[in-house]
């Protein structure tokens, strides 16, 4: 916990770090004597709202920003895909945006995933590439 207060016989209020994944294990400890819990709790998935364009050209050359919530730390590993690329490079902004090159390629109606560690969030028929020019 980054502070916790106790509240009765049999309840501490905990506030946890900002972080990412699933099933931590919390320990509670009081004089000498310490008591654990496996799988005590989890961070809410990463959730994608939206992203800055919704066409790219095929060459690959935008860099877009990836909104939601959920994104975790800079601390903490990210990895984004749009369609069936992973993004390269992806710079974590914030918990709620990261930078994305999008990659070379053709398509419409693509998949937007953002994933930190073991859970995932996406958004579906998020953008397309250009079409091509006669």
């Amino acid at each position: 916990c980054e502070s916790s207060n106790w509240s009765s016989d049999s309840s501490i209020v905990c506030r946890t770090p900002a972080g990412v994944g699933l099933k931590w294990f919390l320990t509670v400890t009081s004089g000498k004597q310490s008591r654990s819990l496996t799988e005590a709790w989890s961070y809410n998935k990463p959730f994608v709202t939206w992203i800055t364009s919704w066409n790219h050209p095929t060459t690959g050359a935008a860099t877009i920003t990836v909104n939601g919530y959920n994104f975790g730390t800079n601390l903490q590993s990210q990895t984004v895909t749009m369609g069936s690329s992973v993004c390269n490079p992806s710079n974590w902004v914030s918990e709620s945006a990261i930078l994305c090159k999008v990659q070379q390629g053709i398509g419409q109606k693509q998949e937007t995933n953002v994933k930190t560690e073991l859970q995932m969030g996406s958004i579906t028929n998020a953008w397309s590439y250009d079409a091509p020019v006669a």
